[in-house]
């Protein structure tokens, strides 16, 4: 049974860390950044597991809509009263101490709450290592082991920017930018290693460990004389980076990031969409069943007193259909104008095209309320209707979902699995990501809330969230990977958020360059070109 450490601190965007025995199963959806190394300030800290399974009941309220199948007092089938577990810590310097063992008294929102006294001592910096081995029996006798080992850095923070953002698209035939910028000017130790693979094949993986080295002087990291990473066919990619600095009376700063994301095909045969919502077309000419792809929305606030599920009649914004437009929101300081990370796809293909239809007729047809009206998007049909229409003629928007061979579960039962079919999502703002997931249509509350937001604590966030004229990168990458045929599809897709002021109720998608992106001192502005003016070089780089 898997269960996360240090579930009750929330540190740089991240909250709990799995074993390395479950990490190779399945991750923590953190949703501002991708799980990468864990980095914990040094103090003493009480051993707060969590149990993964126990989620459900700790963490969906009964009024959130289709949740309502999870009663909050339904009695768990893993009875915690019978678990006994022992904790091992081992330091940087490889000593082992005991820092817990014996029973668990029961469980306290969602974190198990040891019979006696059990705390980490974390007061090095250093690389530390914690062996958790405990077992639990459930209500009918069944027992299951937890534990495994979890490793972390003990440090503070250290930041840095790279050329390639996290949840980057890159195209086929593209390099691999590896440059990285420590924040504050340091000469850290950076490690920087790429994963391709083509065709999303893990047996033809392309691994690069060779960026690493030490930054000069000025905290600038460019990984000179080692042959750059071409990805030269369609695929998925993985990053991850890790930048260390010890000061002379031995403070130890660590930053650590991962991305993901797609190598995308110039002309894909399934492309990624935003999903459409409601909006006013008003001077927009766009001829669309339905929905508009461009207009103004209805109204500023989201109080839930829709039938919000229904993206059909939503009243948050999702990102703009087509790939390069604009979304406008304003601040707002009552949980307004959130931002789902919803998205859809179009078939291109006439044999793939055939394949959509054929796998979610029935689906649209169960999808519909006895009116005929679209049902809301709470079990399956209602997921296919709302994108694709009561009636079914809603072009261009297929949910992004995979599929099993005799209906079972695609994530659950991969090995059954037809077609394996997600996107990599992330909206960034310049200086850090606020909003990460990798994902298909059905997240629950999948949005992110542009202000006021605090971001996972991450640096650069800010204690205000959002201000007016911040702006936002979307970046989205389809996987679409038919395993009947053997067909693979990769695109890629972005959009920009503007940030606009509380009064101007100028919520909307437009084209580029139909409205400014933003105005200084009276002047609008619908271009901007960034330069990066902070690296300083030495000879050699």
């Amino acid at each position: 049974m898997p269960v996360t450490l240090f579930a009750d601190q929330v540190i740089m965007g991240q909250k709990g860390v799995l074993s390395e025995e479950d990490a190779s199963s399945f991750g923590l959806s953190q949703r501002v950044r991708l799980s990468s190394d864990f980095v914990i300030p040094p103090d003493r800290y009480r051993l707060a597991m969590s149990p993964v399974p126990y989620f459900p009941r700790a963490a969906v309220p009964e009024s959130s809509h289709g949740a309502v199948t999870v009663s909050s007092s339904l009695p768990h089938f893993i009875d915690f009263s019978t678990a006994q577990f022992r904790c091992e810590l081992e330091d940087p310097d490889g000593r082992t101490t005991v820092c817990g063992m014996g029973a668990i008294a029961g469980v306290d929102d969602g974190i198990l709450q040891t019979a006696e006294p059990a705390e980490l001592d974390l007061e090095n910096f250093g690389r530390y290592q914690v062996r958790i081995a405990g077992t639990v029996r459930d209500r009918t006798g069944h027992e299951y082991e937890f534990g495994g080992t979890y490793k972390f850095w003990v440090a503070l923070p250290l930041s840095f920017s790279t050329a390639s953002k996290t949840g980057s698209s890159f195209h086929v035939g593209s390099v691999f930018p590896t440059k990285v910028q420590i924040h504050p000017l340091v000469p850290a130790y950076v490690t920087l290693c790429v994963r391709h693979y083509p065709q999303s094949d893990p047996a033809r993986v392309r691994e690069k460990k060779t960026f690493e080295g030490y930054a000069n002087h000025f905290g600038y990291f460019p990984p000179t004389g080692r042959k750059p990473l071409v990805f030269d066919e369609p695929g998925e990619y993985v990053a991850e980076i890790l930048a260390a600095y010890r000061q002379e009376n031995g403070t130890l700063w660590i930053g650590s990031q991962k991305a993901a994301g797609v190598v995308a095909e110039d002309n894909p045969s399934v492309t990624v969409h935003g999903a459409r919502i409601d909006l006013y077309p008003q001077k927009y000419k766009d001829v669309v069943v339905h929905l508009p792809t461009r207009g103004i929305a209805p109204d500023e606030a989201s109080n839930g007193m829709t039938r919000y599920i229904d993206v059909s009649d939503c009243k948050d914004l999702t990102p703009p259909f087509w790939s390069g437009d604009i979304l406008a929101t304003p601040t707002g300081l009552d949980n307004s104008n959130n931002i789902m990370a919803l998205m859809a796809q179009d078939v291109h293909d006439s044999a793939l095209l055939r394949t959509e239809e054929e796998r979610w007729s029935r689906f649209v047809e169960e999808g519909r309320e006895p009116d005929g009206t679209t049902a809301d998007a709470v079990t399956l049909p209602g997921v296919i209707a709302v994108f694709h229409g009561a009636d079914g003629e809603r072009p261009g928007q297929w949910p992004i979902l995979s599929s099993h061979r005799r209906g079972y579960s695609p994530y659950d039962f991969p090995e059954g699995a037809s077609l394996i079919n997600y996107t990599y999502f992330t909206a960034i703002r310049p200086g850090f990501p606020a909003f990460t997931m990798v994902t298909d249509s059905t997240p629950f509350h999948a949005y992110w809330n542009p202000s006021p937001n605090g971001f996972g604590g991450q640096i650069n966030a800010g204690p205000t969230g959002d201000l007016p004229q911040d702006m936002y990168r979307i970046d989205a990458g389809l996987v679409y990977r038919d395993l009947e045929s053997g067909r693979n599809s990769y695109a890629a897709y972005t959009a920009t958020v503007v940030i606009d002021p509380t009064e101007t109720y100028a919520r909307g998608i437009t084209r580029v360059g139909e409205r400014p992106l933003f105005s200084v001192a009276g002047v609008d502005y619908d271009l901007f070109l960034a330069l990066e003016a902070a690296a300083i070089l030495e000879p050699g780089n």
